[in-house]
C-alpha cells in the first residue's frame, strides 16, 4: 500500500483513511511488503539490519487497524532474494549456468539447495515474531537471476554438484546443452529440489506457527519454461497446507488456461491479473471499467480457484467504486468457490515435451522473444475447445495413468511426441476401454 511508503502517488492518504478504503471496496486480503528493497527490515529484526526509521515506520499500526477490519494481511517475501544477506554468506549464492548470454551479477540469489534453506525459516520468525501478519507471500521462486526476463538459469554450485553427483552418479552440467542427457536429467532433477525445498520450508513454518498462511507464486504462464526451475505440474502443497497463485499478465486470455492448469494440480489456488487496463508498464489507468477484471475473475471461480479483484500495486480513490462493483459480485459467489469441473475432454499440457521437444528448441536456448509463447499447437487446442464451448481439464504428465484418464471421454493429445513408456501404456488401455 502506497499509505505506508512516503513518496507515493496516494501517500497524502493516512493509514487510517486507506483502511477505511480497502474495507469499504471489500478487500478480505490485503499484501504489504515487511521490507524494503528486498532485504532491509521495517521491524527490529534480530538477524537483519533494520531501516533506521523503523521506529516510525506505519507498518504495524497498519496491520493492527486491517485485523480490527478483518482484513487478513499477508507480507510479500521474495523467497530467493535478500541483498544485504550476500556479503554475509556468499557461499550460499547461485552459480549460473553458461547459456551463451553474458552473465550477469548475483545480486543476492540463494541456491534453494543451500543451508539459506534453513536460515530462511529462522528468518520468516523473525518477520513473525515483530510483525502480526497472518502469512506470507512468496515471489521470487524461481532457480536462477530475477531481473531482467528471462532470466539466467541456475545452479551449479558446491552444494548443487554433491547433491547431484549423490542423487545420479553424475557431474552436474555447468553449461545448457539439450544434446546430453546428463543436462536433460538435471533439468528434471531441478524441479524435484525446488519442490523439495517448498516442502522444507513450508512444512518448518507450518510446525512453528499452524495457522500460518503461505501462498507461493509460481510460474505456469503459457511463455514458461524450464529455466524457472517450476514444472507443470503439482508441488503437493496442499500436504503441507499451502496455496498457489499465478499471475497473468499477457493476454486476456490467459487466465481461462492458467485456471484450468491450476486446477489440475490439485492445490488450492488464486488467479490475478497484474493490471486490468495498462497505460505503461505496471501503471493501472486511473478510471477503470469493472467488466475485466470482473470477467477473468469470474474465470478463476468457474475453475474451482479464488480470484484476485484488484490490479497490482494498491487502491486509489477514484478506484473505489470501480472496484466495490466488482467486489460485490464476487462476494455474491462465494459458496461457488473450490468447486471441481465436469469431466468430458482432457487436453495434455506437458512438461516433459515443453523442455525436450525439438521444435521448442529455440525457446528454450533463449533464441526467441522474452514473453513467447510454449508449445503453440497445445496452446491453440485449448483456443480451439475453450471458443467451441467444449468443456475441457487440463491433463499433465501425471495424469496420464488409468485412474484418472478413466474419468474423460475424450483426450487431446496435441503433438505431444515426448511420451514415457507407461504414458503409452496408459494411453492404449484408455483407447481400448
Amino acid at each position: 500500500p502506497g499509505a505506508l511508503d512516503p513518496g507515493q502517488p496516494h501517500a497524502d492518504l493516512s493509514v487510517e483513511d486507506y483502511v477505511e478504503l480497502i474495507s469499504d471496496v471489500g478487500f478480505e486480503v490485503c499484501i504489504v511488503s515487511g521490507e524494503h528493497n528486498r532485504g532491509t527490515p521495517r521491524f527490529p529484526s534480530e538477524m537483519m539490519e533494520p531501516h533506521p526509521n523503523v521506529e516510525n515506520d506505519l507498518l504495524p499500526r497498519f496491520i493492527e487497524q486491517a485485523h480490527a477490519k478483518g482484513i487478513i494481511v499477508l507480507t510479500y517475501y521474495p523467497i530467493i532474494y535478500c541483498k544485504p544477506l550476500k556479503p554475509k554468506h556468499p557461499e550460499w549464492l547461485m552459480k549460473f549456468l553458461d547459456d551463451g548470454r553474458p552473465q550477469e551479477e548475483n545480486l543476492g540469489w540463494f541456491c534453494f539447495n543451500s543451508p539459506h534453506r534453513d536460515w530462511l525459516a529462522d528468518y520468516l520468525s523473525d518477520f513473525k515474531n515483530h510483525l502480526d501478519v497472518d502469512g506470507f507471500y512468496f515471489d521470487d521462486t524461481n532457480w536462477g537471476t530475477h531481473e531482467e526476463y528471462p532470466f539466467t538459469p541456475g545452479c551449479h554450485c558446491s552444494y548443487c554438484e554433491e547433491l547431484f553427483r549423490a542423487d545420479t552418479g553424475l557431474e552436474i552440467p555447468r553449461k545448457v546443452d539439450f544434446d546430453s542427457m546428463t543436462f536433460k536429467r538435471f533439468v528434471s532433477w531441478r524441479y524435484d529440489k525446488v519442490i523439495d525445498f517448498m516442502h522444507h520450508l513450508y512444512g518448518e513454518m507450518r510446525r512453528r506457527y499452524p495457522d500460518l498462511i503461505l501462498d507461493m507464486n509460481t510460474y505456469f504462464w503459457p511463455s514458461g519454461d524450464w529455466a524457472l526451475g517450476h514444472p507443470l505440474g503439482s508441488f503437493r502443497l496442499e500436504e503441507v497446507g499451502s496455496y498457489f497463485f499465478v499471475e497473468t499478465f499477457r493476454s486476456a486470455r490467459e487466465p481461462g488456461l492458467v485456471s484450468k492448469i491450476l486446477q489440475s494440480t490439485g492445490t488450492p489456488f488464486g488467479v490475478f491479473r497484474n493490471v486490468t487496463q495498462s497505460l505503461e508498464g505496471f501503471g493501472a489507468a486511473p478510471y477503470m471499467e469493472p467488466h475485466t477484471p470482473g470477467i477473468f475473475s469470474m474465470t478463476s471461480i468457474a475453475h474451482g480457484g479464488a480470484p484476485c479483484g484488484a490490479p497490482f500495486g494498491g487502491q486509489t480513490i477514484v478506484q473505489r467504486e470501480h472496484q466495490k462493483s466488482v467486489f460485490s459480485e464476487l462476494k455474491r459467489r462465494v459458496d461457488y468457490m473450490g468447486g471441481n469441473s465436469l469431466k468430458h475432454a482432457a487436453l495434455h499440457y506437458s512438461t516433459i515435451n515443453r523442455d525436450f521437444r525439438p521444435s521448442e528448441r529455440e525457446k528454450n536456448t533463449f533464441k526467441t522473444q522474452a514473453w513467447e509463447i510454449g508449445m503453440h499447437d497445445a496452446y491453440g487446442a485449448y483456443e480451439i475447445l475453450n471458443r467451441s464451448h467444449v468443456v475441457l481439464d487440463i491433463a499433465l504428465d501425471e495424469h496420464l495413468n488409468a485412474e484418472r484418464l478413466s474419468e474423460y471421454s475424450v483426450l487431446f493429445l496435441s503433438n505431444s511426441a515426448c511420451l514415457g513408456d507407461d504414458h503409452c501404456e496408459a494411453i492404449r488401455g484408455f483407447v481400448a476401454d
